[in-house]
């Protein structure tokens, strides 16, 4: 690792900065496009729900959706788009829509950087356990994920918290979006009730 470090050819502080240079137009190019073909898979999905070939806009959906997850990556570091307030409100529009509290995610990320590989100061890593083949699997076929996901929004939503790491301001911020987020998905669920329609489950949930 020690020769490997000693090789790599590090940029210089002003090639970085022309290297990061944040653009409105590039942001909307690069978020749009992926909105987009969600709405297209979406629509193809619709056509052929019943279909064999449903099977493989179904499973393109749910890659869709995932990678809506990298977005959010970006957007914390808010760096997709030049203005700011829209990555914060595309960052709020993916993580409701893929159940991530962006707020919580934005500050564990934040610490990963800061501790980067410390097992006991690295938001991202405290309490894990080393991987084996069926933790990897379960966590990337998605039960442990989800598990993950559902606790967070409860613990949130109840007002317990299980995240030392975190200050008062911070804590009481992802309180609040979760909350917001789970009037969000009740509403969307007494409108399907309401309508008789399970196009909630079929394009999104499932």
């Amino acid at each position: 690792m020690e020769h490997f470090a000693k090789d790599i050819q590090l940029i210089t502080p002003l090639r970085l900065r022309e290297l990061s240079q944040k653009s409105d137009r590039e942001g909307w190019i690069k978020t749009g496009s992926h909105i987009l073909a969600i709405a297209l898979n979406t629509t193809f999905l619709a056509i052929f729900w019943g279909h064999w070939l449903a099977i493989f806009f179904f499973l393109a959906q749910g890659i869709l959706l995932a990678c809506l997850y990298a977005g959010i990556h970006e957007i914390s570091h808010r760096t997709v788009i030049k203005t700011k307030w829209l990555n914060d409100f595309f960052g709020r529009l993916f993580s409701f829509t893929i159940f991530v509290c962006r707020s919580l995610d934005r500050s564990e990320h934040m610490e990963h950087h800061r501790y980067t590989q410390d097992l006991e100061k690295d938001a991202e890593l405290i309490g894990s356990k080393p991987l084996t083949l069926v933790s990897y699997l379960l966590y990337a076929l998605g039960p442990t994920y989800w598990l993950i996901r559902i606790r967070e929004l409860i613990f949130l939503t109840l007002g317990i918290n299980i995240w030392p790491y975190l200050t008062e301001k911070q804590y009481k911020a992802a309180q609040r979006e979760v909350r917001q987020n789970m009037a969000g998905y009740l509403v969307i669920g007494i409108i399907s009730v309401w309508l008789q329609t399970l196009a909630a489950l079929q394009f999104w949930i499932l």
